[in-house]
């Protein structure tokens, strides 16, 4: 139940900029503590992980975001400036 109350808290909490604490971020904190507690199992320091049974929270879905024309340039001589290097070294 604390780890509950803790979600609803971080959710309801603003950030440091003053906007409202996304679903997304407290899930990340969710999955931090998870892992803490993990390694604290492997450790015997715990007889169990209690974020098993803990959910995440619903998140929007995954922004969608395509390259500009001059990104994909950068992208494709930087990849291509690296396979060359890459080529050479190993003759």
């Amino acid at each position: 139940m604390l780890i509950e109350q803790f979600k609803q808290q971080r959710l309801k909490t603003k950030t440091l900029h003053k906007r409202d604490r996304s679903p997304a971020t407290v899930n990340r904190e969710l999955q931090v503590l998870s892992k803490v507690f993990s390694m604290a199992y492997d450790n015997g320091l715990v007889e169990t992980n209690p974020m098993w049974r803990v959910h995440k929270l619903r998140e929007a879905p995954a922004r969608e975001r395509y390259l500009t024309d001059e990104e994909e340039k950068r992208l494709f001589a930087h990849s291509l400036d690296d396979a060359l290097t890459s080529a050479r070294s190993s003759s």
